[in-house]
């Protein structure tokens, strides 16, 4: 059995990739089973898990093994959620799950206790892939300016403009808040979190960084500085937010 999902699968197989986060050496018998059904399985070591390395082959269900290190496994779980919006799975000991929803505070689609059945993990990932065909990232678009979501590329008209991962994630911060000055302050929350210490001053290199890439292109300042209080999109650039599903502005989609 081919475990296909036509329209939501990245792989040029056609094959569901299935991406099995772990950080103990242990029994393999979840991904031989998954290979069995037909799915396309990579297992990693959280410790080893680099965003960049994510964004080249985004997989379409991660599945975040803690079972032998909760902790961990939630601190990733936060940073992938950031990263993307990639069903996650996460396999915890039910001591771990009981007092709290956790899992699904670190930003997990679903969670499941040990020890269960393989039968029930196999019916968990179906209905999650299949929530995912039908709730697609939508993309973001400002005049000639595109952003799709899912596979993290930018277009100015059908021109790609190449940028890194963190200028990605302040593009699409500033297309979801359009029409709105944003703070410094908010910025380094939402990019790196408010537990790190980032100076002003890193903001004001990506920023420039980005703006000489769209300027490259649109032969035009998109984003300006509201001095003193931080930047914003240019105000007369109406956006849109589009997707095969119907979601009603950009400024409701988070």
């Amino acid at each position: 059995m081919q475990a296909r999902l036509p329209d939501a699968s990245g792989s040029s197989s056609g094959l569901t990739r299935i991406l099995i986060v772990k950080y103990v050496a242990a029994d393999p018998v979840i991904e031989v089973e998954l290979s069995r059904q037909g799915y396309q399985v990579n297992t990693i070591d959280g410790r080893k898990l680099e965003p960049l390395t994510f964004y080249k082959a985004p997989p379409d269900l991660i599945i975040l093994d803690g079972r032998h290190s909760h902790l961990e496994s939630l601190e990733i779980c936060q940073s992938l959620r950031r990263l993307s919006q990639v069903p996650i799975i996460l396999l915890s000991s039910i001591y771990e799950l009981s007092d709290s929803n956790t899992g699904f505070e670190a930003g997990a689609d679903d969670c499941i206790s040990h020890p269960f059945q393989m039968e029930e993990l196999l019916a968990r990932i179906r209905v999650r892939l299949r929530y995912a065909r039908k709730e697609k990232p939508p993309v973001l678009q400002i005049d000639n300016l595109t952003l799709n979501c899912q596979n993290r590329k930018v277009y100015w008209s059908d021109q790609e403009i190449k940028l890194t991962s963190k200028e990605f994630d302040l593009l699409k911060y500033f297309m979801i808040h359009d029409q709105r000055v944003i703070p410094r302050y908010e910025l380094i929350e939402h990019l790196w979190g408010a537990e790190y210490d980032v100076s002003s001053n890193v903001v004001e290199a990506y920023i420039c960084r980005l703006r000489l890439k769209l300027e490259k292109c649109s032969q035009e300042r998109l984003i300006q500085t509201v001095y003193g209080v931080g930047y914003k999109l240019r105000s007369s650039i109406n956006s849109s937010l589009t997707s095969q599903t119907s979601l009603p502005t950009a400024h409701g989609f988070r």
